[in-house]
Parts: C-alpha cells; structure tokens; sequence
C-alpha cells in the first residue's frame, strides 16, 4: 500500500482508530455460570516523555463516554500489574481500563502473569460481575522491553515515539511500512501516534487529543495509581 492512498487517514483521530475494537452491544450472558466479559489488549511504545501517560488518558475519555463515566474504572500501575489485578478488579463497573505503566524489563512473578490472562475471571470472582469490558494497556520504552508472554497477543500497537534500537525497528517494520516509521521518527510531534489494528494494517497516523482539565481523578495508592472519572 502506497502513502498516497494511505493519506486521507492521518487527520483521524486516536478515538476514532481505536473505536471499532469496542463494540456498544457488549455480549450478554447465556447461562447462570456463563462470563460474557470481553477483554482487549493494548501494547503501548514510547521513550519517557512521549505522552504516554496522555494517550492513556485519551483512550480512558473515550471509553467512559461509551460504556457511561460512572461506570468506567480506570487504574495506573507503575512497575508491576499485581495491584491492578487486586485492586480495580474489585471495583463495580461496566468497563475496566487497567494500564502497566513503565513497565520495561519488569521483574514480574509468573503468578501475576498467569492472574492477568485471567482478569475476567477475576472482574467476577470479586465483583458478581459477567457482563462488560475490560481493557489491558502495557506501557513500555522498547519493544522487547517487554515480557515476552505479555507482548505476544494485542489488539492495537501505539507508537508514541520510533525506537532507535534495530532490533525494535524491526520488528515495528512488520506491522508499519518503513516509510511511515522513518517520517515519524524524523517529524514527531507529542500529540501524534503511529496505530495498529487488524483492520488497519499496516498503521496510521492519528491525533492523539488530551482530555479536558478535570475529566480524571487520581488518587494515589503506594506505587499505583487509581484513576476513576469524574460524572460528568
């Protein structure tokens, strides 16, 4: 596929890429044991200081105007998922937004790794929930930076920032075509981000659009932070 025809999509939104991925008629329970929950799963590339944390952010907004404000969860954990599966898990909702911030080469025990393909599972063993979404977002530096069982299975590739590595830009290089890599590494802006999906192979470029001021609420809890919309 050429830049040419790939143009007309570059003006798109984050929002508007990601959105397919999150269907409005969620899948309902057929029987009293049945968990209808629906997971996704989101790999999210970029050095420090790339807007990470505000694409996060963006992706949380867009989420909670689907599935209702009020009724969506959204957590930050630095370093580690162990309280991200311990802590928002246990907190009513419709959709769940749990993200793994700075995660590179994390030393994480392979109980939390087996606990995390298992999130639904825990949503209802906590909460008597079966119905809903829960989405995943890991945050790292590099791309083999990452947990190799963690990165192995997503449903969006975002890249904030090009790593210079060739190991990493190699592997980008199956899901971005070369050009697109080089001239966003080359023109990088902070409110930009390469995106991959399924059906949109291989990559944009969209907008990343940072929440309005006081759309989030933190509140810190040890190394993780607990982030919850207001009702707006």
């Amino acid at each position: 596929m050429s830049q040419q025809t790939l143009s007309p999509l570059n003006a798109l939104s984050l929002a508007g890429i990601l959105n397919p991925l999150f269907p409005t008629d969620l899948r309902h329970t057929r029987t009293e044991t049945d968990n209808a929950l629906e997971c996704r799963n989101i790999f999210l590339l970029g050095a420090q200081g790339k807007g990470k944390t505000t694409t996060t952010q963006s992706l949380a907004l867009m989420l909670g105007r689907k599935y209702g404000i009020t009724n969506t969860i959204f957590a930050i954990q630095i370093a580690g998922i162990d309280r991200l599966l311990s802590i928002p898990t246990k907190i009513a909702g419709k959709c769940w937004l749990l993200c793994a911030e700075d995660i590179t080469l994390a030393k994480i025990p392979r109980t939390d790794i087996n606990r995390f393909f298992q999130v639904r599972h825990l949503i209802q063993e906590y909460t008597g929930i079966r119905e809903g979404m829960a989405v995943t977002v890991f945050n790292s530096h590099t791309f083999h930076g990452l947990e190799k069982n963690l990165r192995d299975t997503f449903d969006a590739l975002i890249i904030k920032s090009v790593p210079t590595n060739p190991y990493d830009r190699g592997m980008l290089s199956r899901f971005f075509d070369r050009w697109m890599l080089k001239d966003f590494g080359k023109h990088w802006t902070i409110d930009k981000a390469l995106v991959w999906t399924p059906e949109c192979d291989p990559g944009v470029l969209v907008r990343v659009d940072e929440p309005p001021k006081g759309a989030i609420e933190n509140t810190i809890v040890k190394r993780s932070i607990l982030r919850q919309l207001f009702n707006r």
